[in-house]
């Protein structure tokens, strides 16, 4: 899909197209995206052919709503930025060991766990048992 029908549709998504119909004609488009009005006009056209919004027409305005088919394109550029800016190729976890009936502190003292556990997360957060 084109980027620049993806811009629109993240406008019309944030103009508030997802949840209901928006008032808007395409000159408005155009201001809003910075381009001229042709352009805005050929864009919402090609989001209805490829059924990535509906629109109802109105007296001086058309109604522009994004469908389900569109909203799975925002998704999905959504989960790009998300395995982009929030997902880490490594986790990170956190906690505190305590005794049970002491079967693990056996293993986890032995020299080549302990060598493990120093080179693998740093010998500032291994503390002695």
């Amino acid at each position: 899909m084109k980027k620049s029908l993806i811009s629109v549709l993240k406008h019309l998504g944030l103009e508030g197209g997802v949840n209901d119909f928006i008032p808007l004609s395409s000159g408005e488009l155009a201001r809003d995206l910075d381009i001229s009005q042709q352009s805005a006009s050929k864009k919402i056209l090609e989001l209805l052919d490829n059924e990535f919004i509906i629109r109802r027409l109105g007296a001086r305005r058309q109604l522009i709503k994004i469908t389900d088919k569109g909203l799975n394109i925002l998704r999905k550029e959504y989960s790009d930025y998300q395995r982009l800016f929030e997902l880490a190729d490594y986790i990170t976890i956190r906690g505190v060991l305590t005794s049970g009936l002491g079967e693990g502190k056996y293993y986890v003292t032995q020299k080549g766990y302990m060598t493990q556990f120093k080179r693998n997360y740093g010998s500032s957060h291994i503390k002695a048992l």
